[in-house]
């Protein structure tokens, strides 16, 4: 209960850095998240004043978006 179904698996790993589909902003994925039948992530960013923000971002948004340099650190 509360787990991810079995066969099914998260797109991205915690460490990966992804981009949001609205601007393109990097994001670091600190936590995979499954809730309500979604798969999503809680990710943290830098907003234009350089201060870190949190947000909780679903898979299918973030698959949206091309997979331009996606990174792991």
């Amino acid at each position: 209960m509360g787990g991810l179904p079995e066969g099914e698996e998260f797109a991205y790993e915690v460490g990966e850095i992804v981009y949001f589909k609205a601007d393109h902003m990097p994001m670091l994925i600190e936590k995979q998240v499954y809730k309500k039948k979604v798969k999503q992530y809680e990710v943290v960013f830098k907003n234009k004043d350089g201060e870190l923000l949190n947000n909780t971002v679903s898979e299918d948004d973030l698959l949206a978006t091309p997979p331009t340099n996606r990174a792991r650190i």
